[in-house]
């Protein structure tokens, strides 16, 4: 039909054709959040297409689960997200765009944990992570990921994930961090890392000892959340917060 219309006899395609603002129709079907239509036409679409604001479908995927979106949030946009995605990570792409995607996604899980709601969490199928990982690092996959999980930080804060684990008195949290190795030493926009920030919140409890009767939980979370960091950080794998929290020997 393309032949016969445009009298060209080379191919054209669908995936390749734009509208006045540059967007292709996958742009448009992640923008309605059509994951019928995205499925559907995901053999002849094409996730590296750039709109005239310089955006790929896989940006405005993001934009929609990123706390900052005027739209609600809701699961169907994971599910499209984990489909241009799972594209990306079995299609014929370079390992940089494996890579890039690994840090929208990992910097969209930090923004979504610093600003948590009830309504909507924000959570992905873990083993598309590691789909992502680029050929060259299959072998330390592990090794690579939390590079990069230490890498990310907050675009208005500086905060790593410790960070906000320790902002949100979070030991469960922070403890899965420190078992992956994923603890940065980064400074935040204050100049501290997140072991100092635990450090001051612990202060706050034994400068006025008053307030760990009034707020035991706040406390024992406060607590946990510097020793768990203290501990990690002298490599003492001997003595914990709690036995809940206990660092495996290889830390």
């Amino acid at each position: 039909m393309d032949k016969r219309i445009t009298g060209n006899k080379e191919k054209s395609y669908i995936r390749n054709t734009k509208n006045h603002e540059g967007n292709t129709l996958l742009h448009i079907a992640v923008t309605k959040e059509d994951l019928p239509i995205i499925q559907d036409i995901f053999a002849f679409s094409s996730t590296t297409h750039i709109n005239a604001q310089g955006k790929k479908p896989l940006d405005l995927a993001i934009e929609q689960l990123h706390p900052k979106s005027i739209k609600p949030r809701n699961n169907n946009q994971i599910v499209i997200l984990e489909t241009l995605a799972g594209s990306i990570a079995k299609g014929a792409y370079t390992e940089s765009d494996k890579t890039e995607c690994l840090k929208k996604i990992i910097a969209l899980e930090l923004a979504c944990k610093n600003n948590p709601v009830r309504e909507f969490t924000f959570t992905l199928n873990p083993n598309l992570l590691y789909s992502l990982v680029p050929s060259d690092h299959k072998a330390d996959a592990e090794e690579f990921l939390t590079n990069l999980y230490k890498q990310v930080t907050h675009d208005e804060t500086g905060n790593t994930f410790a960070h906000v684990c320790v902002d949100q008195e979070d030991p469960d949290e922070l403890f899965k961090l420190v078992c992956t190795d994923r603890i940065s030493d980064a400074e935040n926009k204050l100049g501290l890392n997140s072991f100092e920030c635990a450090l001051w919140n612990f202060r706050a409890f034994t400068i006025n000892t008053e307030l760990i009767n009034a707020k035991s939980d706040k406390f024992n979370r406060t607590r946990c959340c510097y020793f768990i960091l203290y501990y990690y950080y002298t490599k003492n794998s001997t003595d914990s917060c709690c036995e809940k929290h206990r660092i495996p020997a290889k830390k």
